[in-house]
């Protein structure tokens, strides 16, 4: 039975939400942008070369590039490997990979503690756990993906984690790990762009609240309502709008209590602002 385990360690609210793409996910600069740890001391990153064994057949070569990232090993080693990502706000944000697994022939899987035990963290709450055992090996490289889209917006920690058992070994390859959709393509930074959005007023607010915007060129604009989760819940306008400032309202009406994003959008400017409906 394979297991993989995935938990939320950190989740932190920000009035700037940036999209910081997972860094380095095939692993050609090495360690860079990762935490690795291993209690005995084993590499994590690697070539397929420097990760090949006469024990281990068939041989693993790199999904695409030249590294590889492996967790495993013996005698109860344990080893980790983390890195800490702003998620996109988006309908669907997943988490992808290639992985494979070999493990000594000598396995049955008979007891809980025989071959590796695999964890996939995501700020502390698991979603997958499996166990990595030689009768089920996955000799090639295999797609698969954890699906993020409730903590879309916040920043978190993605962790692989591995313990080993008795002198049995067990390997874990991963490579070409992304995190998709790759940009939020929501952001604040008033000093990139002339155009500007205020704060909408009042907030928190129950029934209605306004927002003032600055438009520094005409287009088509459309003015988008995002729950916590990176859901779209109001479509408040999609037209064409002139160049200067503008002011619309938005109705809470049909919007519960809780923590929303109000996002404008018009040709290459898109900003994001927090909002709160209290009722």
């Amino acid at each position: 039975m394979k297991v993989f385990t995935l938990f939320f360690t950190a989740i932190i609210f920000s009035n700037i939400l940036y999209s910081q793409s997972l860094q380095n996910g095939g692993f050609e600069n090495g360690y860079n942008n990762w935490t690795a740890y291993s209690q005995a001391g084993d590499n994590i990153v690697g070539t397929d070369a420097s990760f090949a064994s006469t024990s281990i057949s068939p041989a693993v070569t790199a999904h695409s590039g030249s590294y590889i990232a492996r967790l495993g090993g013996y005698a109860y080693n344990v080893n980790h490997l983390s890195q800490i990502v702003t998620l996109p706000i988006a309908n669907l944000v997943k988490l992808e990979i290639y992985y494979q697994t070999r493990s000594s022939n000598t396995s049955e899987c008979t007891g809980l503690w025989v071959g590796a035990k695999v964890n996939v963290y995501i700020s502390g709450s698991s979603i997958m756990e499996t166990y990595l055992c030689q009768y089920n090996d996955v000799n090639q490289w295999t797609y698969g993906y954890f699906d993020l889209t409730a903590a879309a917006g916040q920043q978190v920690e993605i962790k692989f984690n591995a313990e080993a058992a008795n002198s049995v070994w067990s390997y874990i390859y991963f490579d070409d790990i992304i995190i998709s959709p790759t940009t939020t393509g929501i952001y604040e930074d008033e000093n990139i762009y002339a155009s500007k959005v205020e704060q909408n007023y009042p907030n928190p607010f129950s029934e209605s609240t306004s927002i003032k915007y600055f438009l520094d060129s005409p287009g088509k604009t459309n003015l988008k309502v995002f729950n916590q989760y990176g859901k779209e819940v109001l479509n408040v306008f999609d037209e064409y709008k002139s160049q200067g400032e503008h002011t619309c309202n938005i109705c809470g009406m049909n919007l519960r209590d809780g923590i929303y994003y109000y996002q404008i959008t018009s040709g290459k400017f898109s900003l994001t602002k927090k909002m709160l409906v209290v009722k």
